[in-house]
């Protein structure tokens, strides 16, 4: 491992100009112009092998200390409002060697990948933490950059804001044994997944699926609670694992719309069913009805139209026998006319003659 010494280790300046020189013992000279000479044994200088504890100094929220159950140095949960999910912290490494030369790291798991060198700065700050379950990871290192192998370690529970957590279920719930049961306007809701004293965010132990909906087992990693939205009517089963071990094995069924039930649909297509024969019934007894009245109406038709055929064949035989009459009457008519005009011939022939005589 790499050392490298700073005037805080007793280097007299941080440039040798006039050089360095090594002596048939061993030993290092390095002389300055101004400062002096530092002498010293290569094999004499040994690292600080002393793994400094890394211990909070501050705990603060906007400046005014965190309130906690116990001391910093105890401390191994904090618990944040969902309206209140920020916290300031200050940290130092126990190396009183060179002291200034301790740095430090820190992450918040659930949150950061990495570790975040803060270098000597001595104080962090975390804002805007979603609802979940954090673990605060400080290191530190001695004056030599050995890290502390005992880092702090502190768990933070965010919680959630429950009045605006839709239709929450909890464990209790989900652990005894009964379906549950939303109506189809209950489009979304939320399921709790782990435990309260499940703090260790970085077991991700629990995981969590709404058989038949999701295709996967989602890993809660650092939250407590499911949320789902608009999930579409049916019957569901919500499974919860811890590991290998399913915990949680509970019906959820989501009613659908009155329209789109089976009984609705029965309903209604006996509904259209009745409709129709209604329908067909009236139509039917409406046709009937309409063929009674035209059957009556021809009837009467016809009736009338035998009586009027009775009546022309009356008028025709009374004309058939108007028109002998008329026949016989123009025969006689004929016989008297032919009888005076014969009459007439001899008189103006028996005229003729008396005159004829008489002349």
């Amino acid at each position: 491992m790499e050392s490298f010494y700073t005037t805080e280790d007793g280097l007299y300046g941080g440039s040798f100009p006039v050089g360095l020189i090594k002596t048939s013992d061993g030993e290092i000279l390095l002389g300055g112009i101004t400062n002096g000479m530092n002498t010293f044994y290569p094999e004499k200088l040994k690292d600080n092998e002393f793994k400094p504890p890394v211990y909070l100094t501050s705990l603060e929220q906007g400046g005014k200390p965190l309130k906690t159950d116990s001391a910093l140095e105890k401390i191994d949960e904090i618990i944040l409002d969902a309206d209140d999910n920020f916290f300031e912290f200050k940290y130092a490494a126990l190396n009183y060697t060179n002291s200034k030369k301790n740095r430090y790291k820190y992450k918040l798991v659930g949150l950061d990948k990495n570790y975040y060198d803060a270098g000597t700065k001595r104080n962090a700050r975390y804002a805007g933490l979603e609802p979940g379950m954090y673990i605060l990871k400080v290191m530190g290192s001695n004056n030599d950059g050995l890290w502390s192998d005992k880092p702090i370690k502190i768990n933070v529970n965010v919680k959630p804001d429950l009045e605006k957590i839709p239709l929450l279920i909890t464990l209790e719930e989900l652990m005894n044994g009964q379906d549950i049961l939303f109506g189809h306007n209950n489009d979304q809701f939320s399921f709790e997944v782990a435990p309260l004293d499940y703090t260790i965010a970085e077991d991700n132990r629990y995981s969590y699926m709404l058989e038949g909906y999701d295709k996967n087992w989602i890993n809660s990693k650092n939250k407590r609670y499911a949320h789902y939205n608009l999930v579409p009517a049916g019957n569901y089963r919500l499974k919860v694992r811890e590991g290998d071990k399913t915990v949680i094995d509970t019906p959820i069924i989501i009613t659908p719309t009155f329209y789109n039930t089976l009984w609705f649909r029965i309903t209604a297509i006996i509904i259209l069913i009745i409709i129709f024969l209604i329908i067909y019934i009236l139509r039917t007894r409406a046709l009937r009805q309409k063929q009674i009245h035209l059957e009556k109406m021809v009837e009467e038709r016809t009736n009338e139209l035998e009586k009027a055929s009775t009546e022309i064949s009356r008028r025709s035989k009374e004309l058939q026998e108007a028109n002998s009459q008329i026949s016989e009457r123009s025969k006689e008519l004929e016989v008297t006319n032919n009888e005076l005009t014969v009459v007439l011939i001899n008189t103006i022939i028996l005229g003729y003659s008396r005159e004829i005589f008489s002349n």
